[in-house]
């Protein structure tokens, strides 16, 4: 079975996409957070034929929920009401720094010599490949429920 990974975000939305056999994640995507998130997912999910999504858990180090977790809610009961596949929250901790790591190439990584705007702009988006790092810590723990 396919799955699909959303790492949510206020601007972008990070998506990834597995295997045939739910064993490997891939970033796919990173689309805006717009009206017409809802829309591109299911497209997405017809087209892919996805068989679950996991969203990303935004949480802080100690458990407890972070800013975004309300949105989160919010885009997990749409997400709800419009498939009948079933929706996974698997938490996000560290993705979007483990997406930035050196894996994934030295230009995402923060250098103390830029300011923090010249950091911001040379960094390539990372949100897709964060995304592809929630899904893949949800299929490792499925497969070791195995």
């Amino acid at each position: 079975m396919k799955y699909l990974g959303i790492d949510y975000g206020t601007k972008k939305i990070g998506i990834a996409l597995s295997d045939e056999r739910g064993v490997l994640a891939f970033p796919y995507e990173i689309v805006p957070n717009n009206r017409e998130f809802l829309a591109y997912i299911s497209s997405l999910v017809e087209r892919e034929q996805v068989g679950a999504i996991v969203v990303g858990e935004s949480v802080q180090l100690d458990g407890t929920d972070n800013v975004l977790m309300n949105d989160i809610r919010e885009l997990m009961a749409l997400l709800e009401g419009q498939f009948a596949i079933p929706l996974y929250l698997e938490k996000e901790w560290l993705s979007s720094f483990s997406a930035r790591s050196d894996f994934f190439g030295k230009d995402n990584i923060a250098n103390p010599k830029w300011s923090e705007k010249e950091n911001e702009k040379r960094r390539s988006p990372i949100d897709d490949n964060a995304a592809a790092i929630i899904l893949q810590r949800f299929l490792d723990k499925q497969a070791y429920k195995k």
